[in-house]
């Protein structure tokens, strides 16, 4: 079950996830990015081209990261 992230420092929790139709296939990528409060700061989602289930997964984990940066700079307005 989904828990907010502990409250004080700013924190963001990153829920995300890979996939492809047939291995390999169409694949995509979608996170959720939610504060401490478990107010939703970002959607993303994008398509891959074609990879297996794997490297869908391991994709997102790393687009996720990318795309923090950019949560956390918004948000300190830095």
């Amino acid at each position: 079950m989904w828990k907010l992230p502990a409250t004080g420092m700013i924190k963001i929790k990153i829920n995300v996830d890979g996939s492809s139709r047939g291995n390999s296939g169409n694949a995509g990528w979608g996170a959720l990015f939610r504060d401490d409060l478990g107010v939703v700061l970002l959607t993303v989602s994008k398509g891959l081209g074609v990879l297996d289930s794997f490297q869908a997964e391991c994709f997102d984990i790393l687009e996720a990261l990318d795309s923090s940066s950019t949560v956390l700079a918004f948000q300190s307005n830095e």
